[in-house]
């Protein structure tokens, strides 16, 4: 009923802002930050040169979070090539922002520059969005969220060196922030696989993730694309071995261990294809380790058809080295 009397005091009063912004959060709370972002906008003084900087971050919020849900809704990770909606929303929300910004004249509100650093990265502008940091933390130096967002845009831009040196004055200031998994992420995709680890388990000591798993299947697809798909099968199974630390769930562990057994069969396929007593003996032992590690991939029930036709093959070859070994 009150929702009901404020729509009909703004159809009457068009020109109240304070109403019409309550009336636009609320409809941002219950899900529509689009249709929130259109209300703010047809009040008409958004688009004047005085727009006062309350409207300017409302709207600015707003946009980036019809963004943020197109985004979800597209199934996408945020990670550049956006569509042209999002794009919109984004440049938009920049806008909003950027006029707020410019307009205020006590400190800046945190979760604006927070959310601006966020919008550059979305779009993939990395040097704006850099630019934009070094601005933001000259006006508010020792806001943790802020000093994280501006870690996250020198990392996407490229600046990992100063990255973790941001990370590091994060926890500075707020020893409990969570930075490891992130400074982890950092890592892992750099190729520093005893660093990323070690971060790793201090975000997993410190409650970072909801689950073991969000550490585990990041390692493995590191491990696994840049790896084992090159045919470098032991450093594949190093990042293996270290992703099965973290793995909690049953399907991760076993889709670990599956392609821990692929990646030794496929490495035994090489060894042996001499086809001597030599490479009988040799490559046997990495057969029945392929064959240890497949055993144990039963909770990977998405390859269940092939995990089987693999413990076959498997065994076939162990019989074969076994032959050339007692013939030789």
């Amino acid at each position: 009923k009150s929702q009901r009397y404020l729509h009909q005091y703004l159809e009457l009063n068009p020109g109240d802002q304070q109403v019409r912004l309550k009336i636009a959060a609320d409809i941002a709370a219950a899900g529509d930050p689009r249709g929130a972002l259109m209300l703010v906008e047809e009040g008409g003084t958004i688009s004047t040169a005085d727009a006062d900087v309350t409207t300017l971050q409302y709207a600015g919020h707003f946009a980036l979070a019809a963004a943020r849900e197109a985004i979800e809704n597209a199934g996408q990770n945020g990670n550049g090539d956006v569509s042209p909606d999002v794009q919109g929303l984004l440049e938009k929300a920049l806008g909003y922002y950027n006029r707020a910004f410019d307009a205020s004249t006590d400190e800046p509100d945190v979760t604006m520059l927070t959310n601006m650093l966020v919008a550059y990265r979305l779009l993939e502008r990395f040097d704006e969005a850099i630019a934009f940091g070094e601005r933001a933390i000259q006006r508010v130096p020792n806001d943790a969220t802020l000093l994280s967002a501006y870690a996250d845009a020198l990392a996407a831009g490229g600046r990992k060196d100063q990255a973790v040196a941001m990370r590091n004055r994060v926890t500075q200031i707020d020893p409990q922030y969570a930075v490891n998994a992130r400074l982890g992420s950092w890592q892992l995709e750099d190729g520093n696989l005893s660093a990323a680890q070690a971060a790793f388990r201090k975000a997993l000591q410190n409650g970072e993730v909801a689950s073991g798993d969000d550490l585990a299947r990041p390692i493995f697809a590191q491990g696994y694309n840049n790896h084992h798909k090159n045919k470098r099968y032991d450093t594949a199974i190093s990042y293996y071995n270290v992703a099965r630390e973290f793995a909690t769930s049953s399907a991760t562990t076993g889709m670990i261990n599956f392609f821990h057994g692929y990646a030794l069969f496929q490495k035994a396929l090489e060894m042996q294809k001499p086809s001597t007593a030599a490479s009988a003996r040799a490559s046997l032992p990495v057969f029945q380790e392929a064959k240890r590690w497949l055993e144990q991939a039963g909770g990977y029930t998405e390859q269940a058809q092939q995990r089987q036709q693999l413990l076959q093959n498997v065994d076939q070859y162990i019989e074969i080295q076994n032959a050339l070994i007692k013939r030789g």
